[in-house]
């Protein structure tokens, strides 16, 4: 049986990347990818975001969320995943962080934050078998 706590990411450092997170994206995402070496043909990406949250009444000040998406992949070239896909599963995470922010900078920085916690502990927070799941 393959070690499903043995993800790691391939990057010491979460980067930017094109991952869209809809309309009220703020700015770029962080993206971090995890790898299990027991497992060639599975991939997962996380990213996180700084989310515009629209001020219920005009002149309230704007606030920012930090949301995370979790890309699940099954692929047969993990280099290019998107590219060679066989099955994919998104999961968000509207919970990434409880706070709020009225800074975009510090929204920011928390969603760097939050893609940072996978690459210091991808093997405590993922456990997936790499294969296809239902729901």
């Amino acid at each position: 049986m393959p070690d499903m706590n043995g993800w790691h990411a391939i990057d010491t450092e979460p980067q930017r990347n094109g991952a869209s997170f809809g309309d009220n994206q703020a700015a770029d995402n962080w993206g971090v990818r995890l790898r299990n070496d027991a497992l060639p043909n599975a991939v997962v990406d996380v990213d996180y975001c700084a989310e515009f949250t629209r001020a219920e009444e005009e002149g309230d000040d704007p606030e920012y969320a930090v949301t995370g998406m979790i890309h699940f992949t099954v692929c047969d070239d993990p280099d290019d995943p998107g590219g060679t896909e066989t099955w994919a599963d998104i999961e968000y995470d509207y919970d990434a962080d409880p706070l709020g922010y009225t800074d975009l900078a510090e929204a920011d920085q928390a969603a760097k934050f939050q893609a940072q916690r996978w690459i210091w502990d991808a093997g405590k927070f993922l456990v997936w078998d790499g294969q296809p799941f239902s729901r």
